[in-house]
C-alpha cells in the first residue's frame, strides 16, 4: 500500500507542476521522483493528516528537493517541501521509533506559492 501510495503522491504533484513522472512498476532507489526546472524531487507521501517530512540518514546527492505529500481518500495536498540542505541538517534529526533520521514537521516547510 505505501508504494501504491507513493506512486498516487509522485502522480499528482507531477501534475500540479505539469511535468511527466516515471511511473515505472519496478522500485527506484536513489533516483528522483520527478524533475522541474532541472531541481531532483523526491516526493514522500502519507496517509496521516499530520505527517511529517521524513528522509533516512542515508546520503543522497541525487536529490535537490523533498516534497510532503498528504493523500486523503481522492484528494492529495502539498504543505510544503525542504531543499536538502535545509532537511539533511542536524537539528532535523530525531528517531520516531524506527531509527534515526530527518524529521520536519509540516509547520517547518517552505510553502508552494
Amino acid at each position: 500500500a505505501s508504494d501504491i501510495d507513493g506512486m498516487i503522491g509522485e502522480y499528482a504533484f507531477a501534475k500540479m507542476m505539469n511535468v511527466f513522472c516515471d511511473m515505472s512498476p519496478w522500485p527506484r532507489r536513489g533516483t528522483p521522483d520527478v524533475i522541474v526546472g532541472g531541481s531532483r524531487v523526491d516526493v514522500k507521501a502519507t496517509r496521516v493528516q499530520s505527517g511529517r517530512l521524513l528522509s533516512t540518514m542515508k546520503e543522497n546527492n541525487d536529490i535537490d528537493i523533498y516534497v510532503l505529500a498528504i493523500i486523503d481518500g481522492n484528494t492529495v495536498r502539498f504543505p510544503g517541501y525542504a531543499k536538502h540542505s535545509v532537511l539533511r541538517r542536524e537539528e532535523n534529526i530525531d528517531d520516531l521509533g524506527h531509527g534515526k533520521g530527518y524529521v520536519m514537521k509540516q509547520e517547518a516547510l517552505a510553502r508552494f506559492k
